[in-house]
């Protein structure tokens, strides 16, 4: 595996045993990681011949090579030497492709099926479900060893497949609508309402309303609010009514901006975008295309600016940049609560990542001094 070098030790930490970033001249297959594939595309990657490349348009699919000179890395990403070209064989895939943190959100149905069309659909025999649960299409529903299923609950799978991970549990009267898929060990609150192409990760908690989003491990959204067309990483918590807007007065595409550059993304329908250990305060309000760094803690009244730099504290009254020890010191409250532990390398990296987005912070705060 072929990581940035700001990533390499976090990479070595959480997956031991994997060769990272292996010495030129090896027998290697490079696969791009922003290539979504379905199972019928991926096999045609691994049984790629050597001195193959696939490409679609001039987006480098994967590559087998042992060649050193066909190839450079630059930050973790692999850059093809076009001179090079004729001693490959040159094949075209026509496969979806992740160019922005949007496209994960537009794409997040799509994939949930494909994956979900890979695995049987079964309820695990230790798995607790309630007389009482209704499971519509349940030829369509896979429910994990220790997952539990309370009274009332209604998992929906008639238009998309549902897939509850090992020990999460879903409480009285959610409503759960395919396709969906709930991370091992994640609860989803009593009356929320999740519905489809969205995706919660592992170690979770989810309530309220929920559309088409994505929520990556450990984080919550568990109080009444909704989230929709929205990605939230890592440690992530939105306090108790937060709501995201995703969709303009006007039904126009919406505009998102990514390191403070703002873009029409094409979409009618895109809520909030929230870097890893991000929290919101109680009753925050997002408008359409909101983007939020890495740490970035978000409160008070009104809506905040639709990009928040990391580790910025405030709200729209306006922001300061948030003590990088004491960002530290409440990370590692927040993991150890779930049994996990801020290492050194982790707290390196976000040490990293708050001196690397210094300037575009203060940029931002200086900016919104100026016009309040």
């Amino acid at each position: 595996m072929q990581t940035r070098e700001l990533l390499r030790e976090v990479s070595w930490e959480r997956h031991p045993g994997i060769e990272l970033n292996p010495d030129p001249g090896m027998d290697i297959l490079y696969l791009n990681g922003r290539a979504i594939l379905t199972a019928e595309e991926m096999n045609q990657v691994v049984s790629l011949p050597e001195d193959t490349i696939l490409l679609k348009g001039d987006d480098l699919i994967a590559l087998h090579s042992r060649h050193t000179d066909a190839y450079s890395m630059k930050e973790g990403v692999l850059h093809f030497n076009r001179e090079s070209v004729d001693r490959f064989s040159v094949r075209e895939m026509d496969c979806a492709m992740v160019s922005r943190p949007w496209d994960l959100i537009h794409l997040n149905s799509g994939v949930l099926q494909n994956d979900a069309a890979l695995l049987p659909s079964e309820i695990h025999p230790t798995a607790d479900v309630s007389i009482a649960a209704v499971l519509e299409a349940r030829d369509a529903i896979r429910i994990d060893a220790g997952a539990r299923i309370d009274a009332g609950a209604v998992l929906d799978a008639s238009h998309g497949n549902i897939v509850i991970g090992n020990d999460a549990r879903i409480m009285a009267n959610a409503v759960i609508i395919g396709p969906a898929c709930i991370g091992p060990g994640s609860v989803i609150k009593a009356g929320a309402k999740i519905y489809e192409g969205t995706t919660i990760g592992p170690m979770c908690k989810a309530g309220g309303e929920i559309e088409e989003s994505i929520m990556q491990g450990y984080s919550n959204k568990q109080h009444d609010g909704f989230l929709g067309h929205s990605y939230l990483g890592e440690w992530v918590n939105l306090g108790a009514d937060t709501n995201t807007s995703d969709l303009k007065n006007n039904y126009s595409p919406v505009r998102m901006a990514t390191e403070g550059v703002e873009e029409n993304t094409g979409l009618r329908f895109l809520g909030l975008v929230a870097a890893d250990h991000v929290k919101t305060g109680i009753n925050t309000m997002f408008n359409t295309g909101t983007c939020i760094g890495v740490g970035a803690n978000v409160f008070g009244g009104g809506y905040p600016p639709k990009f928040i730099p990391a580790f910025s504290w405030g709200g729209s009254d306006g922001f300061q940049e948030y003590d990088l020890e004491r960002f530290l010191q409440t990370a590692s409250v927040v993991m150890k609560r779930r049994g996990k532990e801020l290492t050194d390398v982790e707290a390196g990296l976000l040490t990293s990542v708050f001196h690397a987005t210094s300037e575009s912070r203060k940029a931002a705060i200086h900016q919104k001094m100026e016009t309040t």
